[in-house]
């Protein structure tokens, strides 16, 4: 399953090489193999301790950046966004979107960590989605509202404490302050901009000279940025069509990140390394198909929020973006592999969860 994080590996060692840059791979090198770490370390506790009590231990050390954030909205202490200058709580992080993917991780434990009822899972859920609407990155408050909409569905008021049940109630209004906010974010652009990428892309990425003043700045200027890196594929040699220009060599080239991870592959690593990763998100998708029926909505829809970040922004750059699917795919592993030691095993669950990790 990991095959593919090693062939990305080697593509850009290729790549690095091949253009005359041998120290370029280096520092991607490094979060790839923060990558595989992530992903083993997180099967391997999930099978040793068990997928709820290690997922509950995990929430624990992500109220840290929540905890941050209430500190700086309580001294009034924001940021202002870059692309439309409106005002960001990011607890001391350089950029909203390494803040908001930070506080989807936790979101990735809470999935696992036991009964949703329960008032400490009702309190983290809570955090979690005012954190992400104060972060004021809309990219992923998309991605992450699936998940949060399927939480507040898997949570039976009448099975909650009567003591617990006003909190269950406010995730419901929650959730309305989120569609309520949605006009001031201006969520239906950039929801659109990522829809269109994928179902037709050609009509954002077009030739540079056809874009309007406002056209660039639609949408934080995405379809623009998107179209200067195709450009820049299009004029490629061949070789670098194939391997790409090198690791992060867009920094070289362009001003901004091209905040689409296919896209800015395409540029670094060529059609072989954006193919592969795609073919990573394709083998670990197919895993998730392979967990029990209890968990697997909550790891599809992981998949997917994941899948529309990559779309619109780069988790795939960012330490916290690598973090974040090291544990999904740990998740997604443990369960996967557990159920199919379960076929095969007539024990009690708990040794056929430590079958899988043999």
């Amino acid at each position: 399953v990991l095959l593919p994080i090693y062939a990305l590996l080697a593509i850009m060692v290729i790549s690095s090489f091949a253009n005359g840059v041998p120290f370029a791979m280096v520092e991607q090198s490094a979060k790839f193999g923060l990558l595989i770490c992530m992903i083993v370390a997180t099967y391997e506790a999930a099978n040793e301790e068990g997928p709820e009590r290690f997922a509950a231990m995990l929430m624990v050390p992500f109220l840290l950046p929540i905890a941050m954030q209430a500190i700086s909205v309580a001294l009034g202490m924001g940021k202002l966004a870059e692309s439309d200058g409106s005002l960001s709580y990011v607890a001391g992080f350089f950029h909203e979107s390494v803040f908001s993917i930070s506080v989807a991780a936790g979101l990735v434990a809470l999935c696992f960590a036991g009964r949703a009822g329960s008032p400490s899972r009702i309190f983290f859920l809570l955090a979690s989605a005012g954190a992400l609407i104060a972060a004021n990155y809309r990219t992923t408050v998309i991605a992450m509202l699936p998940l949060l909409i399927y939480f507040r569905a898997s949570i039976s008021v009448l099975s909650v404490r009567r003591n617990a049940r006003v909190l269950v109630a406010s995730i419901g209004a929650l959730l309305a302050i989120v569609a309520v906010s949605s006009a001031d974010f201006e969520l239906g652009d950039r929801a659109q901009s990522v829809i269109d990428f994928a179902t037709s892309p050609n009509e954002l990425i077009r030739p540079l000279d056809s874009f309007t003043e406002d056209e660039r700045r639609q949408a934080s200027g995405r379809s623009y940025v998107w179209s200067k890196y195709i450009e820049g594929f299009n004029q490629s040699p061949p070789l670098q069509k194939l391997i790409g220009h090198g690791p992060d060599s867009w920094e070289a080239a362009f001003n901004v990140y091209a905040q689409n991870t296919v896209i800015s592959y395409l540029y670094e690593i060529g059609w072989v390394g954006a193919g592969i990763v795609i073919i990573l998100w394709l083998v670990m998708l197919l895993m998730a198909f392979r967990t029990p029926r209890g968990v697997m909505p909550a790891i599809l829809l992981l998949h997917l929020g994941y899948a529309v970040l990559n779309m619109s922004t780069q988790p795939f750059w960012a330490v916290e973006g690598l973090m974040m699917y090291g544990l999904i795919c740990g998740f997604t592993l443990h369960y996967a592999y557990a159920r199919a030691a379960a076929r095969t095993s007539s024990a009690p669950i708990e040794r056929r969860v430590r079958v899988a990790s043999l």
